[in-house]
């Protein structure tokens, strides 16, 4: 059987794949949340700055 999802992403945390694997399989999840790293930043430090 392949993995095909982290555990975690498929909500079986107390399974352990082999702990590369798994990194990669991760950051195929991720991969979307990823593209949203500059504009989230941006909204954070604005949040920030309002709430001084």
């Amino acid at each position: 059987m392949k993995m095909l999802y982290c555990p975690y992403c498929r909500g079986l945390p107390t399974v352990k794949p082999c702990n590369n694997y798994c990194l990669n399989v991760m950051k195929g999840c991720l991969a979307n949340q990823a593209d949203l790293d500059t504009e989230w930043n941006l909204f954070i430090g604005k949040r920030s700055l309002n709430n001084r």
